[in-house]
């Protein structure tokens, strides 16, 4: 699935969730083992969405040349 960034305008309405939803329907569809998603460590609301929907930080890391920190995270219950 690509980036998925609603903007904040779109915030509380329940588009990210349906986007969200759909995504994850197509993917268990298609037999997917795991689902992983990746968020920047400042995206406060990103790691709220991603936790509240059952996600699991799994690691942060910096890329080499970067500054941001990325978190890991991956759907609680899904094998490694």
């Amino acid at each position: 699935m690509s980036p998925l960034d609603c903007g904040p305008r779109s915030g509380g309405r329940g588009i990210g969730a349906a986007l969200y939803e759909a995504g994850l329907g197509h993917a268990r569809g298609l037999g997917a083992r795991a689902v992983e998603t990746v968020v920047l460590a400042a995206n406060a609301d990103g790691l709220r969405f991603a936790e509240g929907r059952g996600f699991v930080e799994r690691e942060r890391y910096v890329l080499d040349g970067e500054r941001d920190a990325w978190v890991d995270l991956r759907l609680a219950g899904h094998a490694s």
